[in-house]
């Protein structure tokens, strides 16, 4: 889809971009979100000097900034006219120049470190109850044809389900509360060549983002051990589109994992937060460790099954 920017926005966008040290800036940023430390070691330079191109990106619209804890990430925007903008410029930079590869290579450095301490983090997770080749395939099946549109992944963990379905997404998001789930993410989908994904620190309970804003929602493996489930999925109800769905996958809490979708608490769930049941699934078939629920709005709930 084509969008469009005025000319005011237009001219601000293409003045903004109309400097070295800046169109460096777009290009490293184009490949997920960096600190401005991380971005400081990259293009060599002082941190005031960076800070004040990075300013001037953001207030053209060419990068977007937000806050995690501590830190401060870039990158450029995953949708709207100034990510088209963002992206005919980069089409035609020659990616050759030695200016450019010395960044590359500094860069691969700064997500190599990045990537040793996502390590350690991912050593002290427990494994998961199927294997992602099962769960892919279950995610995939359960969604069939329909469209991702505009994915958001609550309580994304390593970022599985972005690496499951972000390549299919218009956009993608995940939030996690852990900063350290959210490295071990990042990490993830920089190795997965997923730059069109991207990872926030959120709260499931309160998630900053407007009504109906995303087409598909996935919550894996979180509100078993979630302190208000309900909630947790009413919340996810809020910002989705009345054409959209909500993918809830969860361990089977019976001890021989066998047992009845509808009696299990996703189910129950997505009933309290107003969607219906349209389909579910349990993974794998002989044996079972998980279920998939797919909820959707009552009425689209309805002309699914």
């Amino acid at each position: 889809m084509s969008h469009f920017l005025t000319s005011p926005a237009l001219l601000a966008g293409l003045r903004a971009a109309a400097e070295p040290t800046r169109l460096r800036l777009l290009r490293i940023c184009a490949q997920g979100e960096l600190t401005v430390g991380e971005i400081t070691r990259v293009i060599a330079q002082s941190q005031p000097r960076v800070s004040r191109h990075l300013k001037i990106l953001c207030d053209a619209g060419l990068l977007v900034r937000f806050r995690e804890r501590h830190w401060v990430f870039y990158r450029v925007p995953l949708s709207g006219p100034e990510a088209e903008l963002v992206g005919n410029i980069l089409q035609n930079l020659a990616i050759e120049d030695s200016e450019f590869l010395v960044d590359q290579q500094r860069l691969e450095d700064v997500l190599a470190e990045r990537a040793r301490l996502a390590s350690g983090y991912s050593a002290e997770l427990r494994q998961p109850s199927v294997s992602d080749e099962q769960l892919s395939a279950a995610v995939r099946k359960l969604l069939g044809s329909r469209p991702v549109g505009d994915l958001l992944d609550i309580g994304t963990g390593t970022g599985r389900l972005l690496r499951f379905l972000g390549e299919s997404a218009e956009q993608a998001v995940g939030v996690d509360i852990s900063s350290k789930m959210l490295l071990v993410a990042r990490s993830n989908l920089h190795s997965a060549g997923l730059s069109q994904c991207m990872v926030r620190h959120a709260n499931m309970y309160q998630l900053p983002f407007t009504n109906a804003s995303f087409d598909t929602i996935t919550i894996d493996d979180v509100l078993n051990e979630a302190e208000d489930p309900a909630a947790a999925v009413a919340e996810a109800a809020r910002i989705l589109r009345a054409t959209g769905c909500l993918l809830l996958i969860e361990k089977i809490p019976s001890a021989n994992g066998v047992g009845d979708p509808e009696n299990t608490g996703p189910e129950r769930w997505l009933g309290d937060a107003g969607l219906g049941c349209s389909a579910s699934m349990l993974v794998p078939e002989k044996h079972p460790a998980v279920v998939l629920c797919l909820g959707q709005k009552k009425d689209a709930a309805e002309r699914a099954a």
